[in-house]
């Protein structure tokens, strides 16, 4: 019984100090020492991966995958780094230019890093600001008085001059009268809304960039519209510079929608649900956080290959589009690999529950091609959300990932990795 105690202890001892020599022969146990060693291997690998991932985790490897679900050791671990991963995100969100990123965990570092943001972001308006200033000093003296005329017309941009006191036009430079001419529909609208703009309270403030939409023969066109207060001929006078940037809007909108979309599965991608989730935070709305995780993929995926682990993912993205197209505010996104978010506005986390356990059924109860030997199957989390919500961003995250995976981790005996186990 000794002998069996020391060498169970010698195991333990080698995996904490020496892990490259740790070493246990389990079938030199006794019988009655068996489970027990074969429960210390499983705790020794347990440890090892936690160890290694920690180690990557360290030396700034955020991209290294995390240790298997059965691990619960390393929970902390894989919450560090879906943080510094998120962290990393806003980061680059920052080096392009968004300055509303805010981390509202991690402590001081949450308050350095907000302070810089807001240092950058004031640094960043004033010089805006600056040149904002220049620009409307440069365009006002190159357009005013006797060098209005001759430079307008060689403009190839639409030029208008409204009177402040009776809206009528002062002025129309070449290119807007000739379009003017070819398309009257925009001739008698513009001055129209150009118009109600003077009428507003926004004239003559420091607001002086706006759009527009004009109807014309061929269909709405969008102006971008900048605004100059002048003096012609003793005349107080707004000048609009105007530009179409129809096409340019047409292609904003498609780039727009292809960064928000998830080139497998034509869902949302992790950018835009992330994104939805905070400005419904910030909106004080009603509503439902989903965590979706499917089941067995990393098996199809060693056992099949990745191109029927794909085939697995849309799968389970047509069905939450079918899903989705039967409640009024549904929005879902793939976050990546094996994991869906759903947000919903209006639904009780009851009913939703009840939904995604349909689904679930439905998926397992899908015929599979002769020889398959595994099951469509989703594991899930519902956090339910309103408007006195106090519980901060990265909190509600959290734990509808930990309710997936108790609902994951309570189904697993029950719920089979072949369909010949």
């Amino acid at each position: 019984m000794n002998e069996v105690a020391d060498l169970l202890f010698e195991y333990l001892k080698n995996l904490l100090y020496h892990p490259q020599s740790a070493h246990l022969d389990v079938d030199a146990l006794p019988v009655e020492f068996k489970e027990l060693g074969q429960g210390l291997l499983f705790l020794g690998d347990c440890v090892n991966e936690q160890r290694t991932f920690a180690s990557a985790l360290s030396h700034g490897n955020l991209s290294t995958p995390p240790p298997s679900r059965d691990n619960d050791l390393a929970a902390p671990l894989k919450s560090l780094q879906s943080s510094l991963r998120h962290i990393t995100w806003q980061s680059q969100q920052v080096a392009k230019g968004d300055y509303g990123q805010q981390i509202d965990f991690m402590g001081e570092f949450a308050d350095a890093f907000n302070t810089m943001i807001h240092q950058l972001d004031e640094r960043q308006q004033s010089l805006l600001n600056k040149i904002e200033k220049i620009e409307k000093q440069r365009v006002a003296l190159a357009l005013n008085n006797t060098f209005l005329q001759a430079i307008a017309d060689e403009i190839p941009g639409w030029i208008i001059a409204l009177d402040c006191q009776s809206k009528r036009l002062a002025y129309t430079n070449a290119a807007a009268k000739s379009s003017f001419a070819e398309d009257p529909l925009i001739a008698s609208e513009l001055p129209l809304l150009l118009g109600d703009y003077l009428s507003s309270e926004s004239a003559m403030s420091s607001t002086d960039s706006f759009q527009l939409t004009v109807d014309s023969r061929t269909g709405p066109i969008y102006l971008a519209v900048k605004c100059y207060p002048l003096t012609l001929e003793k005349q107080s006078v707004i000048a609009f510079s105007i530009e179409d940037i129809s096409a340019n809007r047409e292609e904003m909108l498609r780039l727009e929608n292809m960064a928000y979309l998830d080139e497998l599965t034509q869902l949302h991608n992790r950018r835009f649900g992330m994104s939805l989730f905070y400005q419904w935070l910030d909106e004080k709305k009603d509503f439902c956080l989903c965590f979706i995780d499917l089941d067995n993929l990393k098996y199809v995926n060693d056992k099949y290959g990745h191109t029927e682990g794909d085939l697995y993912i849309i799968k389970a993205a047509d069905d939450l589009k079918s899903l989705a197209s039967t409640i009024p505010v549904m929005s879902v996104s793939r976050l990546g690999g094996d994991e869906f978010m759903l947000l919903l506005q209006n639904e009780k986390k009851e009913h939703i529950n009840t939904l995604l356990e349909e689904l679930r059924t439905n998926m397992i109860n899908f015929p599979m091609p002769e020889g398959c030997d595994y099951q469509y199957s989703i594991s899930y989390g519902v956090v339910e959300i309103d408007s006195s919500e106090q519980r901060n961003a990265s909190e509600l995250l959290a734990i509808a990932d930990e309710l997936m995976y108790e609902y994951k981790r309570a189904h697993k005996k029950a719920r089979p990795t072949s369909r010949n186990h």
